[in-house]
C-alpha cells in the first residue's frame, strides 16, 4: 500500500521537514565538525563529521521520498523507525553519558531530540491518517 500525493500531505511536509532539519544539521557538522565537537564536550571531531556525512545522505532520501508521487509505507514506516533509533540513542548517551559531553552537549543532544520525536510523531500521524482514509474509501 502506497502514499498518494493528496492523501499524504501531512507525511509529505513532515518528511520535506526532517529532511531540511537534517540537511542543515548534517551541513554544520561537516563544516564545522571541531568547534561542534569542543561545543559537545567531544576530542574526535570525525565522530562529528561522520554524523553530519550520514545526516546529509538521510536528508537526501527524505527530500527524494517527499516528492514522490507515491510514498510506500514500508519506506514510510523505514524513516519513523530511524527517527525513533535516533531518539532512542539519544537517551542512552544521555542517562550513560560515554562520552562525558558537557552540560551544553547534553542539552543540545536533548533539543536535537525533541526535534526528531516531532519529526517522527508528525509522520506517523500522516502515515495513520493515510491508512484510515483508506480504510474509509469505498471499494
Amino acid at each position: 500500500m502506497d502514499v498518494t500525493t493528496d492523501q499524504g500531505r501531512l507525511l509529505r511536509v513532515s518528511l520535506s521537514g526532517n529532511a531540511l532539519f537534517s540537511g542543515l544539521s548534517g551541513l554544520v557538522l561537516l563544516l564545522a565538525p571541531g568547534s561542534v565537537a569542543s561545543f559537545l564536550g567531544l576530542t574526535v571531531p570525525w565522530i562529528v563529521a561522520t554524523i553530519g556525512a550520514g545526516l546529509m545522505l538521510y536528508a537526501v532520501w527524505l527530500a527524494a521520498l517527499a516528492r514522490r508521487p507515491v510514498i510506500p509505507r514500508i519506506e514510510a514506516w523505514g524513516v519513523i523507525s530511524l527517527d525513533v533509533a535516533w531518539v532512542l540513542g539519544s537517551l542512552i548517551l544521555l542517562i550513560a553519558d560515554p562520552l562525558s559531553l558537557t552540560l551544553t552537549g547534553k542539552w543540545t543532544v536533548a533539543i536535537v531530540a525533541d526535534f526528531v520525536t516531532l519529526f517522527a510523531t508528525l509522520q506517523f500521524f500522516g502515515l495513520h491518517r493515510y491508512v484510515c482514509h483508506l480504510a474509509q474509501s469505498p471499494p
